[in-house]
């Protein structure tokens, strides 16, 4: 299972990458993003408990 979650992170990143890359304006990429998080983050924390989902971490990707 953790081989599985560390291919999807790789498989996030890329494709945030590449939205970055093909994006005209990256602060509205990063807000959607980020909503994506916000949004996400009820369910992911029903399901999973304390910790925060991905999404958080690829945003913060695009910031840097």
């Amino acid at each position: 299972m953790v081989q599985i979650n560390l291919e999807a992170y790789e498989i996030y990143a890329y494709f945030i990458a590449i939205g970055y890359r093909n994006t005209k304006n990256a602060k509205r990429y990063f807000v959607r993003i980020l909503m994506v998080a916000l949004i996400s983050q009820f369910f992911y924390s029903q399901l999973i408990g304390k910790y925060l989902n991905i999404c958080f971490t690829l945003s913060a990707g695009i910031v840097f």
